[in-house]
């Protein structure tokens, strides 16, 4: 192995192609190229080795300050060197880069005003990063659907909506093969607290379970599809309206027609097990407390009619509001 101190060697450089070597100086190696093209070194003791081809171990410094070549090609160019990455150099990407095999990024690398443009989540793949136990964890990627799936819990300061615009802000699909009853929705937690529940339970073909789309409201339930019926003027039946194994807690009815009307609750048609001869005063708001569970096993329709003889609707008109609670799954 031959090791060239580039200060020991700058003392005797001979590159005029010569017969022979020359003349050697006492203790001071050189280096010398001959006739047959070679470039030779010569160590303190006179020992001569070609190092035409050879490889240099050390580490010297070289400074062209023009140009510098390999192969007759000037490498100290903006034209050969540009977007070439050097060890602890901060370069200056400014041209279209691949990396075709993984790529492993220290920390604080600042990618700020650069657009990955490449296929980043390619072929519904995860992009990953480690944890801080060093655990690959997958992050992000762009499904089959073109949507994008993120793998982790993802913290937003705020969340900014299109003005003047309707948007979905999550939708839980049902799966056509599902189970009866299987359930599927959307929650929203304050302070560990669950204050917002949307749900709904598969009918097993990925629709839904009539009466089984509510909301919770921090333990108050609104049933979703028959939370409200406006213009209420004669007997109704509201199929389904109190789901299994949840209470019945109010029945509120606004008359807006300025007619008061007495009125009847039951859970068959012409019924009134629920309530009897309920007064909704004219043009006002009544809330008439049942305090009710129907059943922990079946959904419980019920019926809106003056079929007593002391009820009569009196040409009044209703909007109605059920407000129930639940109880169990």
């Amino acid at each position: 192995m031959i090791t060239l101190r580039i200060r020991d060697i700058l003392q005797r450089v001979f590159f005029k192609p010569q017969a022979a070597a020359p003349t050697q100086a006492t203790g001071v190696p050189d280096l010398y190229v001959k006739t047959d093209k070679s470039l030779y070194y010569r160590d303190v003791d006179g020992a001569e080795t070609s190092i035409s081809g050879a490889t240099v171990t050390s580490a010297p410094t070289f400074n062209a300050t023009t140009s510098f070549t390999l192969n007759g090609t000037n490498i100290n160019d903006s034209n050969t060197l540009d977007n070439i990455a050097y060890l602890d150099y901060a370069n200056a990407f400014t041209a279209a880069n691949t990396f075709a095999a993984t790529n492993v990024f220290s920390a604080n690398q600042n990618m700020n005003g650069y657009a990955i443009t490449g296929e980043v989540g390619l072929n519904d793949t995860w992009d990953q990063a480690k944890d801080k136990n060093g655990t690959a964890t997958n992050l992000f990627k762009l499904n089959t659907s073109t949507e994008l799936d993120f793998g982790v819990p993802v913290n937003i300061a705020s969340l900014l909506l299109p003005v003047d615009s309707v948007v979905t802000i999550a939708d839980t699909g049902l799966t056509a093969g599902g189970n009866y009853g299987d359930e599927a929705g959307a929650k929203i937690w304050v302070g560990g607290e669950q204050m917002i529940f949307a749900r709904v339970e598969n009918d097993g073909t990925g629709g839904v379970v009539d009466g089984s789309d509510y909301v919770i409201l921090k333990g108050l339930y609104v049933s979703d599809e028959h939370t409200d019926q406006a213009t209420v003027t004669g007997d109704t039946t509201f199929t389904d309206v109190v789901p299994k194994g949840y209470l019945l807690k109010y029945l509120i009815a606004e008359e807006t027609a300025g007619n008061a009307a007495t009125l009847d609750l039951g859970t068959t048609a012409g019924a009134s097990d629920v309530f009897l001869n309920e007064v909704f005063a004219a043009s006002t708001i009544t809330t008439v407390v049942i305090n009710k569970l129907f059943s922990f096993t079946d959904a419980q329709s019920l019926f809106l009619n003056d079929d007593d003889a002391g009820s009569s609707w009196n040409s009044g008109s209703l909007n109605v509001y059920f407000v129930l609670e639940k109880i169990t799954e």
